[in-house]
């Protein structure tokens, strides 16, 4: 097949991907009243749910890249899909805390190879482009982000169990992983290997202008966080505002 259109697929993939990293990653909020009132959690628990969730990406974001010049840059994409996968299911299924947890941190790891697998692949494959491809990924993500409490929003209202939520969004990852299965990855010549390679991650991560960075960024993504899971909580217990209504603020 020819090589410029196996590119434009794995674009088109990333972009899949994104919109599915959006759209799933915003269908805690809306479910979060749900989930305590089912269960009979206190926010102590729901609060430790959404943690493990953000443990299992950073977790990803952390090793993934290294991952990738080992087993391949489609296969990042493969293994993150099949963890979300893997991940909604069990999360619409149990009921313990614990366990709940668990698949909460599955599906994080696969939110964060996600993110850093579709990166690595646009700045290989468009890198006369790069930046405009990847604000094509960043603008997928919010727009999934939208629609994924829209969704939520129409199951609930239907009086839908939360489970159902979860059960029905399987669908995204499952379109990913055979959508990416089909093609094979082009060869480029960024290919390293990660073995062979010696990388001073310590040098990396101290340099001095840097640090400023990862703590804006930190602060940033602590708002982000607490803001997406919690703000429909606090607007329907606090605020009184209807379940729709709260969801069409979140998005």
């Amino acid at each position: 097949m020819n090589k410029n259109r196996i590119v434009i697929y794995f674009t088109i993939g990333c972009f899949i991907s994104f919109f599915l990293f959006g759209f799933v990653d915003n269908l805690k909020g809306p479910t979060v009243p749900s989930i305590l009132r089912d269960l009979s959690f206190n926010y102590s628990i729901g609060g430790t749910i959404i943690l493990a969730n953000y443990l299992g990406f950073l977790l990803a974001t952390l090793f993934i890249g290294l991952l990738a010049n080992v087993i391949g840059r489609k296969k990042i994409i493969l293994i993150a899909a099949f963890l979300v996968a893997f991940g909604l299911l069990g999360y619409s299924y149990f009921s313990s805390f614990l366990i709940l947890a668990l698949f909460m941190f599955v599906i994080g790891m696969g939110l964060g190879a996600i993110e850093i697998g579709a990166n690595i692949i646009i700045v290989e494959l468009q890198s006369k482009k790069k930046g405009m491809f990847l604000n094509g990924l960043a603008f997928l993500h919010g727009f999934g982000s939208i629609l994924g409490p829209i969704f939520t929003n129409q199951l609930i209202k239907n009086d839908s169990d939360w489970r159902n939520v979860y059960l029905m969004a399987i669908i995204l990852p499952i379109i990913l992983f055979f959508y990416f299965i089909i093609f094979k990855y082009p060869e480029t010549k960024y290919e390293v290997s990660a073995v062979k390679k010696k990388i001073n991650i310590k040098k990396i991560f101290l340099k001095k202008h840097l640090i400023l960075f990862y703590i804006l960024i930190a602060v940033y993504v602590a708002a982000e966080v607490g803001v997406a899971s919690w703000i429909i909580e606090f607007l329907q217990k606090i605020k009184d505002i209807p379940k729709s209504l709260s969801i069409f603020f979140l998005s």
